[in-house]
């Protein structure tokens, strides 16, 4: 699966369930924060889609 994401085959989009650490290996990372509220989290991961499918066009 590692090759997979290193070579752009698979996309991994974080998501953020509950308040928590985050791991240090993905501190760097974007990641969609659904523990705060469901909402604001869904329109974000559908953003986040909607932007990386209109750049893949």
């Amino acid at each position: 699966m590692w090759d997979e994401i290193n070579s752009n085959k698979i996309k991994i989009i974080p998501i953020k369930l509950e308040d928590c650490d985050i791991p240090k290996i993905l501190q760097t990372k974007k990641y969609i924060d659904f523990s705060i509220d469901y909402n604001i989290g869904i329109r974000q991961l559908i953003d986040t889609i909607i932007k990386y499918e209109q750049k893949m066009e």
